[in-house]
């Protein structure tokens, strides 16, 4: 599909009813060019209304009535036509408080009901953030009178996030319940959900490449400007961006243009030849001149200097790289940190914590002043950029390939940035507005940076799934508990002794007795309050290695091969890991379960249980008695 110019990574479209895979590219034009996936749309669209048909008794027969349909959805995306006689009914209420504690609210106008139903709802106390800039804040309903709302002291103060005056909302949470033979999800609101998500509406996604619209040399002294290289800068053949002496650029007064229909911030370069001992100095365009970019003719970042927060640009003089280029070995692969290919971001996107941003340029990428302009020998009016040479080079550079190439975020901060407005969440706002058209209701896993930023859009945001990694994070060094929890993949070989790794994957010790605390304290991060949450997936798959393809190693033969005791490991972000607990809880629970299964007749030992502490037995160094039985059993099988 291609949209206005947005690209959004959909991993998969899921409800009970059908599931794909795809990625979708919003691109220019308006136009939803994936029939496929507009036939998938209606599929979906036509099964949930054939469901709610059955349940209630209305029939749905045309176009029209669909679209009623869709309008009869809630503020959640739950259907009104079918709600909850139990859950979430009369749960809804906005209003003003009169006076606020650390744990109670209270509205002298308020007609709460008393018949326990707002218990274990949740309420947020300054909800259009009147009187102060917080997060997205929530708190559990213990107990209520007509006109008093008494929260969780575990969620927090009340009084730190509101005070008297500000709006309230109280609404229900996401539930389950069973409804003509079928199991529903239940919307705060009471009415069923029919989830139809995109997963991973996000911001971050790899550049694409787009050919610009001219690329052409001008040399010093020579007024007219030499026919487009475009095509040749697209393309894989070799030292093609150059004149017919072979060069791009050398002497000083020697241009290079770069146009598009379109304004654009980021290029990408791949030479064959780096330049050494020149200088140039980079300018856009104006209507009716040009000025330097960032006053001084650089850019604001390339592969080399990064950190566009410090307010310095940097000089890119077709003389270094350290980005995605073609591999070395000729396999056209591309490879990371290549020393002759680099992105050049001419400008960023700016933030008030930029050191040196101009109050009034927040919220912008370009110049107020950039326009479109016309070259010698090209008519058209285009925005350009041009790199002028000013001092001669001893090695001239020659290109190969000069690219527009945007990442996700690039793209949406060119689009919706705007002078005092939060760009990611007129990006959210136009998602809210686009999915809802598509008939989508709701913000799928990995949706980080919608989750992020519909935080500030109380009342137009659509829920979400949210991803946790309980298992994953024990084992991250980095986290202040220093659970320091092992990987029973990490240093794991075949043959055993060999010297020859298998595949490092990542699965955390299960049997490691700090992992109940560990897990808990994660969950109780996780599980936040919050009304759009629709489902948690407290885990990821890449941190489940063991267990998340039947092509893995198997788990059993990796514990089974490793040694117990280890001192260092690798960690989640291998890193050198010291373990002060220097047990592969694990290979100990295999061994614990061994010996159970294959105990001698009338050995009395206690079962190993989930709350088993490991090792659960006594062994000695030289078995004997039962143990020794045992062991022979476990031989012999």
């Amino acid at each position: 599909m291609t949209v206005d110019g947005d690209v959004i990574e959909c991993q998969a479209f899921r409800n009970v009813v059908i599931s794909l895979s795809c990625r979708v590219v919003l691109g220019g034009g308006g136009a939803m060019k994936a029939t496929w996936t507009v036939l998938a749309m209606i599929v979906i669209l036509s099964s949930f209304e054939t469901i709610i048909a059955r349940a209630t008794g209305v029939s749905l027969s045309n176009g029209d009535d669909v679209s009623a349909g869709l309008r009869a959805l809630d503020r959640y995306g739950g259907d009104k036509r079918l709600s909850s006689s139990v859950n979430n009914v009369g749960v809804t209420f906005f209003g003003t408080s009169s006076s606020v504690t650390s744990s109670e609210l209270i509205d002298e106008d308020g007609k709460f009901p008393t018949d326990g139903r707002l218990v274990g709802k949740l309420i947020n106390p300054n909800y259009n953030r009147k009187t102060h800039k917080f997060n997205d804040r929530w708190f559990r309903i213990i107990s209520n009178t007509a006109t008093s709302i008494t929260t969780n002291p575990n969620d927090g103060d009340l009084s730190g996030v509101s005070r008297a005056g500000d709006s309230y909302w109280i609404t229900g949470v996401f539930t389950l319940e069973e409804i003509a033979d079928r199991w529903w999800f239940i919307d705060p609101e009471g009415n069923v959900f029919f989830p139809r998500a995109v997963s991973r509406t996000d911001t971050e996604g790899y550049p694409t490449l787009q050919k610009y619209d001219v690329v052409c040399i001008q040399r010093a002294g020579k007024g007219a400007v030499l026919e487009s290289l475009n095509d040749k800068t697209e393309g894989s053949w070799l030292l093609d961006v150059v004149d017919g002496a072979g060069m791009t650029l050398q002497q000083e007064g020697d241009t290079l243009y770069i146009g598009a229909l379109k304004p654009f911030s980021v290029t990408y370069f791949y030479l064959e030849q780096l330049g050494t001992g020149g200088e140039i100095q980079w300018y856009y365009s104006t209507d009716t001149s040009w000025k330097l970019i960032n006053g001084d003719g650089n850019p604001i970042s390339d592969g080399v200097h990064s950190n566009a927060t410090d307010g310095i640009s940097y000089p890119y003089n077709l003389d270094c790289g350290n980005y995605l280029g073609p591999s070395p070995d000729g396999t056209g692969v591309l490879t990371y940190n290549h020393p002759r290919a680099n992105v050049i971001h001419w400008w960023t996107y700016k933030r008030a914590w930029h050191k040196g941003v101009d109050p009034s340029l927040v919220g912008t990428v370009f110049p107020s002043d950039f326009a479109k302009t016309e070259i010698a020998g090209n008519p058209v009016r285009r925005y350009y950029i041009r790199g002028v040479v000013t001092k001669k080079f001893d090695t001239p550079p020659i290109v190969s390939q000069i690219y527009d190439t945007p990442g996700l975020r690039e793209v949406i901060e060119m689009k919706y940035a705007s002078s005092g407005k939060n760009v990611f969440e007129e990006w959210a706002g136009a998602i809210n507005r686009r999915y809802r058209q598509w008939g989508f209701n709701a913000a799928g896993y990995y949706s980080y940076r919608y989750l992020q930023a519909s935080a500030n859009m109380p009342l137009d945001r659509l829920p979400v799934t949210k991803q946790s990694f309980l298992t994953g994070y024990t084992m991250d060094d980095r986290r202040k508990e220093n659970w320091h929890v092992k990987n029973v993949y990490d240093g794991a070989e075949y043959p055993p002794g060999s010297g020859s790794l298998i595949w490092q994957g990542k699965t955390a010790d299960m049997f490691d007795p700090i992992m109940p605390e560990a897990v808990r304290t994660l969950a109780a991060e996780s599980f936040t309050n919050n009304p759009w949450l629709v489902v948690l997936i407290p885990d990821e798959a890449d941190t489940l290695f063991g267990i998340n393809s039947i092509t893995h190693n198997h788990m059993g033969y990796v514990v089974l091969s490793q040694n117990p005791y280890k001192a260092t490991g690798s960690g989640l972000q291998d890193r050198n890991v010291v373990y002060t607990d220097r047990k592969l809880y694990s290979k100990y629970a295999l061994r614990d379960v061994l010996r159970f299964r294959y105990k001698a007749a009338g050995d009395k030992i206690a079962a190993i249980t989930v709350n088993s502490s490991i090792p659960a037995y006594v062994y000695n160094q030289n078995p004997v008695g039962k143990e020794l039985a045992a062991l022979r059993n476990l031989n012999k099988a």
